[in-house]
């Protein structure tokens, strides 16, 4: 079960579902319509004929997890359901002749049916065009529940929806599961309805929230044999004089799989030779997602280029699919750079499974060191749940529907700042900074902060920012957060709720278990910690959306530096109380996908010493930079520094 998915509570669902046979419902005048089949039909496999496929929005290769669905009285019955597009080219004119579901935990369950319904309302007896009773002794001894429509049901135009209910005899708080694939929580519209929970009336769409319903039909018609369905593999970015393997995303269309592909690459609109490709082993779900992994090579100047590539055969046969085109873009870098990982994590004081997050990121920059950068975006949530750190610019940036806490990786993967992509509470967030930190970035910045008055309440920040390819189209900008140390208060909001208090006794968090080690602070600490003090908070943020205008100039030229100043205020920020613990994140923004190319951070320097006027942030430029014995450093130096600026000022200043 996925651990930062919330849970859902449910409580009646779709009235009473009486059974009607389709018959009298004169729906197909085209086709007999299906009798419903005798009570106690469950066939553990129905038998798949030639021209027959099982198919829905989940596919079958894709992971389990759980979206629990509370069942807090008796006498409940939950429905859920997918939709069924009739224009879609695979319904399109094809027979239902089966339905299956796959139901988590079974629970004291009754009266299960499997239906199609023209709509889905409330209640919705007189909608069912079929509604199949199932054993229910069968539906707990079997993964999948099977049911046949012998006669074949035709997916009409306007499509149709196809669900199953459920009623549940418990009388205790338990909860049945309603089985959902999860990919990052994000499925299209129609991949899961569900009737009704707690918080909410009627029936709900959760696909783009929790996932797909593991629901398939039986389709019998014509389908190709060699297809795929290609889309567009987006920018990939290499070094000059060196390959990349971009991934094409691939659909199966044909039912005798994927062993090998033939394709062409077109550059600028000139097509290459055809060239083959092997797949490791065979791709044979229908419906199903996979990736071609096909090499590029790097263009003889440092630029962007159009792409794209044709998949011109399947197996050896012309592909039958007309979606066979992926376009894209490949960067040609004139060298690379290091990548820096940022995790902006979602945390905060009310939530008792957020001690992951601080126990998580202390063990990551304990690892990655000056490689990894945390930020603790604390929000709330509504009225009840306060967190007296919350900010405006992440709390209006913040996903209602993430779980917490959760770690946003540069933007590009998102998961558990403890377990990483894992759905098991174990140790793997490293294996999230290493993706970043191995991919490969097109530029890279480099920040200083410096207090320019004494009472210390304006900072001058200067980012320098090199790119690696020459380019007129800038869509990056720099987006700036101000991190606090030891931020602690005695109000009860300042409390750090902790839910491990409840473990101390479990086996899994014994003392000589790496969980056990990892949270033995909490595991010893009450359910409510006073006296906290906490780290790496985001105590203000510029930009963090999309970064700010102009902060990245054009036209860029692979190698040169790009430089851009800011002065922050921080006189009226009532969270800062130590101005010695401040910290200066930059993130360079790719303003076109919202990912963060790479990030530095540095603390707030002092000035002292040669000429402490105030510096005219319009007119002077930062000239040079020098040791105290005159030798020239570059940004990145630490110690005592002195600068230079254009209008013949020098300062001494305190690099950190």
């Amino acid at each position: 079960m996925k651990i930062f998915l919330p849970v859902m509570m449910a409580t009646a669902a779709l009235g009473c579902v009486v059974c009607v046979n389709a018959a009298e419902l004169e729906i197909q005048p085209r086709l007999a319509a299906p009798a419903s089949p005798a009570a106690a039909v469950n066939d553990a496999s129905l038998e798949v004929g030639p021209n027959q496929i099982w198919y829905g929005y989940y596919k079958g290769d894709e992971p389990i997890s759980a979206f629990g669905v509370g069942i807090p009285n008796a006498g409940q019955t939950v429905s859920n359901a997918i939709y069924i597009d009739g224009k879609d080219p695979v319904y399109e004119g094809k027979l239902i002749k089966g339905l299956r579901f796959r139901i988590q935990g079974k629970g004291d369950i009754d009266n299960v049916r499997g239906w199609l319904s023209a709509e889905l309302n409330v209640p919705a007896d007189e909608n069912l065009l079929v509604c199949v009773p199932v054993d229910n002794e069968a539906v707990r001894d079997t993964v999948w529940t099977e049911v046949a429509l012998p006669e074949g049901f035709l997916i009409p135009e306007e499509g149709v929806y196809a669900g199953y209910s459920v009623y549940t005899n418990s009388s205790t708080n338990t909860s049945m599961y309603v089985g959902i694939t999860t990919s990052n929580g994000i499925a299209p519209d129609g991949a899961l309805y569900n009737f009704e929970t707690a918080f909410m009336s009627g029936w709900q769409s959760y696909g783009a929230r929790m996932g797909k319903l593991c629901y398939q039909v039986l389709l019998e018609g014509d389908f190709y044999d060699n297809a795929i369905t290609v889309s567009d593999f987006g920018k990939y970015y290499t070094v000059s004089g060196s390959d990349v393997t971009v991934s094409v995303p691939a659909v199966n269309m044909g039912k005798a799989g994927v062993t090998d592909v033939d394709y062409i690459i077109i550059s600028e609109g000139v097509a290459g030779e055809e060239k083959h490709l092997e797949l490791n082993t065979k791709y044979d779900i229908f419906g199903g997602s996979f990736n071609l992994n096909i090499p590029l090579s790097s263009d003889d100047e440092t630029r962007l280029v159009d792409k794209q590539i044709i998949i011109t055969k399947v197996n050896g046969i012309p592909n039958q699919s007309e979606n066979n085109t992926s376009d894209g873009q490949l960067v040609t870098l004139l060298s690379k750079v290091d990548r820096k990982a940022v995790a902006e994590t979602y945390t905060g004081t009310w939530c008792g499974w957020c001690p992951r997050a601080l126990v998580g990121n202390s063990r990551l920059k304990e690892i990655f060191e000056d490689r990894f950068v945390v930020i603790e975006a604390h929000v709330g949530m509504g009225e009840y749940y306060i967190d007296p750190m919350e900010i405006p610019a992440y709390a209006e940036i913040t996903d209602p529907m993430i779980g917490y806490p959760t770690s946003f990786f540069n933007r590009e993967i998102h998961g558990d700042p403890y377990a990483g992509l894992s759905n098991e509470l174990v140790f793997m967030a490293p294996e999230a900074v290493e993706i970043i930190l191995e991919g490969v970035a097109e530029g890279k910045v480099n920040v200083t902060a410096t207090w320019t008055n004494d009472d210390k309440t304006r900072i001058s920040v200067k980012s320098d920012v090199t790119l690696m390819y020459d380019t007129d189209d800038v869509h990056y900008a720099i987006a700036y957060v101000v991190k606090a140390n030891g931020l602690s208060g005695d109000t009860p909001e300042w409390m750090q709720t902790n839910y491990f208090a409840y473990f101390a006794d479990d086996p899994q968090y014994a003392s000589d278990t790496e969980l056990g080690r990892d949270f033995a602070y909490y595991l010893e600490s009450p359910e409510y910690i006073a006296d906290m003090k906490y780290d790496d908070v985001a105590v203000a943020a510029y930009g963090l959306a999309e970064g700010l205008p102009n902060s990245v100039k054009g036209p860029i030229i692979a190698g040169e530096t790009n430089s851009s100043d800011y002065t922050i205020s921080i006189a009226n920020n009532s969270l800062i109380s130590d101005k010695e613990n401040l910290k200066i994140v930059s993130m360079l923004i790719d303003t076109e996908s919202g990912r963060i190319v790479n990030v530095d951070e540095c603390s707030v320097s002092s000035t002292t010493g040669i000429n402490n006027n105030a510096i005219s942030e319009a007119s002077s430029v930062e000239t040079g930079r020098y040791d105290l014995t005159g030798r020239p450093v570059d940004n990145g130096y630490r110690g005592v520094v002195i600068i230079t600026y254009s209008d013949g000022t020098a300062s001494k200043v305190i690099a950190k």
